[in-house]
């Protein structure tokens, strides 16, 4: 897994196959990966170690802001293969969580 800061983030999330994740920490909150065809990111802080969201919101707010429409979200220790595939594109498994956020609600 490689760190990358926030000004890193617009390059990763537009290559190609690239899909966001959003991992849940068994002490609260949770870290942005984005896992593409070749490498696992994470976000991380300028000082080093990974940034952690103690809500959803700001995580959303930031996805928003980059133009992303889907992301998941991990509750679990599961692992995300590398070439990465949409968990809203594959089969159902048991450890499937996801959340979609369009621009519009309606």
């Amino acid at each position: 897994m490689i760190g990358i800061v926030e000004s890193d983030l617009p390059f990763r999330i537009r290559e190609a196959h690239s899909v966001a994740f959003a991992r849940k920490l068994q002490d609260g909150g949770y870290i942005l990966q984005i896992v593409s065809q070749y490498e696992t990111y994470e976000l991380q802080r300028q000082r080093g170690g990974p940034r952690v969201f103690k809500t959803l919101e700001p995580l959303v707010g930031l996805l928003t802001k980059l133009g992303v429409a889907e992301f998941a979200i991990l509750l679990d220790d599961a692992t995300v293969q590398s070439p990465a595939t949409a968990p809203w594109t594959r089969a159902p498994h048991s450890s499937r969580p996801s959340f979609r956020l369009d621009k519009s609600p309606f």
